[in-house]
């Protein structure tokens, strides 16, 4: 087809007005009661590598965790005996 056809190809084209924005009905969403509480997303665990990323990282996270309140307990200590003196 060449540019000669352009012009009955417009001109058998239906109107404007008949286009949708989009070529497909719109599906409606799931019907949800108002009082019921959101659904979260949950994504499946970690598996493989990410897994032992992420047991590495909360490993670090809980010593580093467990060394600030040893670090806070020793300071509270050193304070306790002092305020004896």
């Amino acid at each position: 087809m060449g540019r000669h056809h352009v012009a009955v190809a417009v001109s058998t084209a239906a109107p404007q007005t008949a286009l949708r924005s989009t070529p497909f009905p719109a599906i409606p969403a799931p019907r949800v009661s108002p009082e019921s509480t959101p659904v979260e997303p949950t994504a499946p665990e970690p598996r493989g590598w990410r897994a032992r990323r992420a047991a590495k990282a909360e490993a670090a996270a809980a010593q580093a965790q467990a060394l600030q309140v040893a670090h806070a307990q020793r300071r509270a200590r050193q304070v306790a005996l002092a305020s004896m003196v």
